[in-house]
């Protein structure tokens, strides 16, 4: 199959309808599991969305995902709620599968005419067909098809891949014949929608000077195309123009390093150890890394420590070399084809950006490089014939091992319970393992165990223990205890970023359970205590507090729920009188909703007179229909 043209195309077909069964009986077991952690942000409002363009728009501008909101990847899941007629899970992830058979078809149809410009030949369907296979069963891609939201780096790659094979095939036409402008340009097209549906899309454009550089080397029907040039180099300087105004430019969040336990170069330095765990995973699958969480991964403090960080960096330089090397001499043009991919795919998710250091999906485009490399290898070896049977062997053994793997991750990931319970064992570091299996024990009422895991959470990771303080009290909520008095003697901080966020989701979750009627034994006094005292030092601090509105509003809920609404709307208003803004706006929200309209008018008015214009600037629209509320009920 790889030396020789033993398939016809009668014989690709059959092969091709035989992958596409073997992936839907692969991934049938996890097309049913629920959704998991981004899935919920992403998909709150699709409720909301109904056959109006109003309502598509709606849901489609308001996403925070990416720098850009991701709105072609928006539409996608408004289309699928749609046409489904529910947020099912189910219909999500079988729409992510039909969209990687896609992608896979896609990589089939741009590598037959760039293995053939490559000088294969006959050969260049089987061998596309070869890459096409081994890319749809990689197993690192499990997660991503099986994790609903990721449908955006799906679509990424997907107008990524549709713009490969357009620029390609115009590429190739042009220089025979002195056409494909249209498909070029049209390829160019694909990097605005690749973008669209993921920010990395924009990496597109590398990839076109990357096939330029390897393999067309700006050629046209008569020479070098100074057209092509001339866009490269617009492109690219324009590029190096944008990363340089960003080197100078103050506080840009996403490379804000100060929430994260890691410096940039340490990231940096992290990820040359990263790439090499990707490429051993995604060739030969080991399937201890395989899962969502990875944020136990040992951080490279320098380029001995870990050790293996310098033998990563100098692996990555020999890697480099020999790209050099391939492209001074032009051989294994390919191959060469191959690791700019990969290393391309990776540029900005895996270096200076401030993003969590591991995910699998990360390699979802990527990959493909690794997969031409291997083909490209297979295909020159298996040239010689003796070594041929031994080459189909190894092959054979790489596939199976991954189909292996997806069996087992897709089984998995429709029992969340033995899931969660495997990643705690393979993954006893990461603190978001833990908090899941923790989720999972009380899901089964194993309260005492819950409790074991939070108290365990806390001493491992002392920067999060406040987090597990909070948890541990609405674990007592659910299992109808009364907790110990030492659990009122939590610690309450100031936490800023992905950090806030868990902090604020427990504390949210809590305020759930006690609204509920939950939280009989638990002493909500005690808690409000806890929380008052130390906003009355910290308020002072924060002038005002505004910075500390995510606990102060739990706070004055559970005011709100122990002793009644006037006693949280007076403290409210003290606070306001402190400087905090939101929570006079909060006030003013709820004297409308209990229908107290002079009240609210009164405390209006108090916040129209004190407030800086920056501040009437930043809540101009709350003012607006307060103040349209309060001519209503008058």
């Amino acid at each position: 199959m790889l030396a020789g043209n033993y398939l016809g195309s009668h014989g690709r077909k059959v092969v091709a309808a035989l992958m596409v069964v073997v992936l839907l009986a692969v991934y049938w077991q996890g097309l049913a599991s629920p959704f998991v952690l981004d899935d919920f942000t992403n998909f709150k409002g699709l409720e909301n969305v109904t056959d109006s363009v109003a309502s598509f728009l709606s849901y489609i501008t308001n996403n925070n995902s990416g720098i850009l909101g991701r709105p072609v990847s928006m539409l996608s899941f408004a289309l699928t709620y749609t046409i489904a007629g529910s947020v099912d899970p189910f219909i999500f992830k079988l729409t992510n599968l039909i969209i990687h058979i896609i992608n896979g078809w896609l990589i089939y149809q741009l590598m037959q005419p760039l293995m053939g410009f490559c000088g294969y030949g006959d050969n260049k369907k089987n061998a596309a067909l070869c890459v096409a296979v081994f890319w749809l069963f990689t197993s690192l891609h499990g997660s991503t098809v099986l994790y609903a939201v990721q449908r955006m780096t799906q679509l990424s790659a997907m107008f990524s891949l549709m713009g490969l094979w357009l620029y390609i095939q115009g590429r190739i036409s042009c220089i025979a014949f002195g056409k494909g402008r249209k498909r070029i340009l049209t390829a160019y097209c694909c990097v605005i929608l690749a973008t669209l549906s993921k920010e990395n899309g924009v990496l597109l454009l590398l990839l076109f000077f990357m096939l330029e550089v390897t393999v067309f080397h700006y050629r046209g029907e008569r020479g070098k195309s100074k057209i092509l040039i001339a866009s490269n180099v617009a492109v690219l300087g324009g590029g190096l123009l944008f990363i340089a105004q960003l080197a100078t430019t103050e506080n840009i969040p996403f490379l804000d390093y100060s929430q994260r336990p890691y410096t940039m170069l340490e990231r940096v330095l992290t990820e040359t150890r990263i790439l090499w765990v990707y490429v051993q995973e995604i060739v030969l699958p080991s399937g201890v890394d395989i899962g969502l969480y990875h944020d136990d991964i040992i951080v490279s403090k320098g380029f001995f420590e870990p050790l293996s960080t310098i033998v990563s960096v100098v692996a990555w330089l020999v890697v480099i070399g020999l790209m050099g090397g391939m492209l001074v001499y032009k051989k294994y043009t390919l191959s060469l084809v191959g690791i700019c991919l990969f290393l391309a795919g990776h540029l900005l998710e895996s270096t200076f950006i401030n993003l969590e250091l591991y995910f699998e999906h990360r390699n979802y485009l990527p990959s493909l490089g690794l997969w031409i490399i291997l083909i490209d290898v297979c295909v020159k070896v298996a040239e010689k014939s003796e070594y041929r049977a031994y080459l189909y062997v190894l092959a054979s053994f790489i596939l199976m091992i991954n189909v292996y793997v997806i069996c087992v991750e897709s089984g998995l990931w429709s029992q969340t319970y033995k899931q969660s319970k495997l990643t705690v064992l393979k993954h006893p570091d990461s603190y978001r393992a833990q908090n899941q299996w923790a989720a999972e024990l009380i899901k089964y009422e194993r309260y005492a165990d819950a409790l074991k895991v939070y108290t365990a959470i806390g001493e491992k990771h002392k920067r999060l223990n406040p987090v597990s303080q909070v948890q541990k009290i609405w674990v007592y909520c659910m299992a109808n205890l009364a907790p110990h008095e030492s659990v009122y003697s939590f610690d309450i901080v100031y936490m800023k970023g992905a950090d806030a966020l868990l902090y604020n989701s427990a504390w949210l979750y809590l305020l759930d359970e006690v609204q509920a009627g939950r939280c009989e034994h638990v002493s909500i006094p005690s808690i409000i205590r806890n929380i008052e005292g130390w906003l009355r030092k910290e308020i002072v601090k924060e002038g005002g507090g505004d910075a500390l509105w995510d606990i102060t509003f739990v706070w004055l809920k559970l005011n709100e729920y122990q002793y009644g609404a006037e006693n949280s709307l007076y403290k409210a208003e003290q606070i306001f009188a402190l400087g905090g803004v939101k929570a006079g706006i909060y006030a003013v929200s709820r004297y409308l909703s209990m229908g107290l309209i002079k009240k609210a008018e009164s405390l209006y008015q108090t916040i129209e007179r004190a407030i800086s214009a920056e501040k009437k600037e930043q809540y101009h629209e709350d003012m607006v229909i307060f103040s349209q509320r309060i001519s209503a009920g008058k």
